[in-house]
């Protein structure tokens, strides 16, 4: 069917397309992130990786102001218009953190023993399968949406939630212990990179947050 005639037939549905867009650039984004810290570690630039970033976060950004304005206008979505702007400014702070991330490594280079290094990329691909899982739930959502929230549909998007906070609970505890490492290491690493550091696995530790704090809002979509 022609999108722009599917457009008309069901113009509620225009919301939740853009929201799975912007979900699409935001784990575009996200999978950048490992290829720029394989840089990062092994003393290479970042920078093409870093700018991509930014081009996706912009190119969210301008899909965020469109959601923002279609809401406005009054147009019925079946959702709770509240949960689905809360949802937006969630998915919008994961990009925001990606971007951060991929400014902050180009102030300081820092280098770890391989163990640590290898701690940190099991911690980032956490944080990457943990995005994945959720923008999988999002466009899990559009089935649901023309099919009325079938039982065999609501299952598998409760799959994939449940996914997301299984994954933040192992983001949580894999950026504890290698906190607890760098903090072991303090005589042996400049005071100024242990706080460079501490900094990166923070904003890691917060991407995992936010990603489950989203899962939640989407387990309100299906309720609501």
């Amino acid at each position: 069917m022609n999108s722009s005639i599917f457009k008309k037939l069901f113009p509620q549905s225009e919301p939740l397309n853009l929201l799975i867009e912007h979900a699409q650039l935001l784990e575009e984004a996200i999978k950048l992130l490992n290829p720029m810290f394989q840089n990062y570690f092994s003393g290479s630039e970042t920078y093409e990786y870093s700018s991509q970033i930014c081009m996706l976060e912009s190119r969210a950004d301008d899909i965020k102001f469109k959601i923002r304005e279609i809401i406005a206008s009054g147009i019925k979505i079946p959702f709770d218009k509240s949960d689905f702007l809360d949802y937006l400014s969630m998915q919008e702070t994961l990009i925001d953190q990606a971007k951060d991330l991929a400014r902050k490594i180009s102030l300081n280079k820092v280098s770890l023993s391989r163990e640590l290094t290898e701690d940190f990329f099991n911690l980032l691909d956490e944080v990457i399968k943990t995005v994945d899982y959720l923008e999988n739930a999002i466009r899990a959502l559009k089935p649901l949406l023309y099919f009325s929230f079938s039982s065999k549909d609501s299952d598998q998007e409760r799959e994939e939630i449940f996914m997301v906070e299984k994954l933040e609970s192992s983001v949580d505890k894999k950026s504890i212990a290698i906190a607890k490492k760098l903090y072991s290491m303090k005589d042996e690493i400049h005071p100024v990179d242990l706080y460079f550091m501490e900094s990166i696995l923070l904003i890691l530790s917060k991407m995992g947050d936010f990603a489950e704090n989203g899962a939640e809002l989407l387990l309100r979509f299906i309720k609501s």
